[in-house]
C-alpha cells in the first residue's frame, strides 16, 4: 500500500461520497484503490443506534484488520471513511495497524447550517435526520477542532463539489511524495 487516506468530518459533511469519488479518481490514474466506509463496519458488527462507544472502537479496529488485508492483497491506496475527530478516536486504528507508513488526514468541514437541510433531504439517514442529535454532533466536532488544524488536510466541503475536493486531496497527496509512484503507469 503506498497511501492510507482517512477522511474524517462530521456528520453529514461528505465523507462518503467524496471517498468514492476519490477512489475512482485514482483508479482512473491505473492504480488500484479501495474504500472503508466506517459506519458500514460498525453495521456489521451491531444492530444497535450509532451511538455505542464500544461498538465504535471495535469497528475502528476492524477497520484496522480490513486495511492491512487490503495492503497485503496489493491494494496501493486505501482510503477510509468515517469519524477520527481525537486521538482517542484514532488511537485504535493508528496503534494497531501493521503498514508502516502513516496514515494522511483529511478533515471536511461543513456548519450545521449548511448540513441540516442536505440531511434531512437524504432519506436513506436515519437518526441523523434528527436535529437535536446532528446539532449536538456538530457543537462535539467544532469543540475538538482546533487540534486537527495542525495535523490534517483541511477542506471546506461547503461549496465544493465532492469531485473538486477529492482533486485536492489527490494533489496534497502527490505533491508530499518526491518520487512520486502516483506519476508512474503500472
Amino acid at each position: 500500500m503506498e497511501s492510507l487516506i482517512v477522511i474524517n468530518g462530521p456528520i453529514g459533511a461528505g465523507k462518503s461520497t467524496v471517498a468514492r469519488t476519490l477512489v475512482d479518481a485514482i483508479r482512473l490514474r491505473g492504480r488500484s484503490a479501495a474504500v472503508i466506509d466506517l459506519d458500514l463496519v460498525y453495521l456489521m458488527m451491531s444492530d444497535k443506534p450509532m451511538g455505542d462507544k464500544n461498538v465504535w472502537v471495535g469497528a475502528r479496529r476492524a477497520a484496522v484488520a480490513l486495511t492491512d488485508s487490503f495492503d497485503s492483497s496489493g491494494i496501493d491506496v486505501v482510503i477510509l471513511d468515517g469519524q477520527f475527530w481525537d486521538s482517542a478516536q484514532r488511537a485504535p486504528f493508528r496503534d494497531n495497524l501493521k503498514w508502516s507508513g502513516e496514515p494522511f488526514f483529511v478533515t471536511l468541514q461543513i456548519s450545521y447550517d449548511e448540513v441540516l437541510p442536505r440531511v434531512q433531504g437524504d432519506a436513506t439517514r436515519g437518526i441523523s435526520r434528527d436535529p437535536e442529535f446532528l446539532k449536538k454532533a456538530h457543537v462535539e466536532f467544532e469543540d475538538i477542532l482546533e487540534p486537527l488544524k495542525s495535523t490534517d488536510l483541511m477542506l471546506d466541503s461547503t461549496r465544493k463539489t465532492a469531485q473538486q475536493l477529492a482533486a485536492a486531496i489527490l494533489r496534497e497527496v502527490m505533491s508530499m511524495e518526491s518520487e512520486s509512484p502516483w506519476r508512474k503507469s503500472k
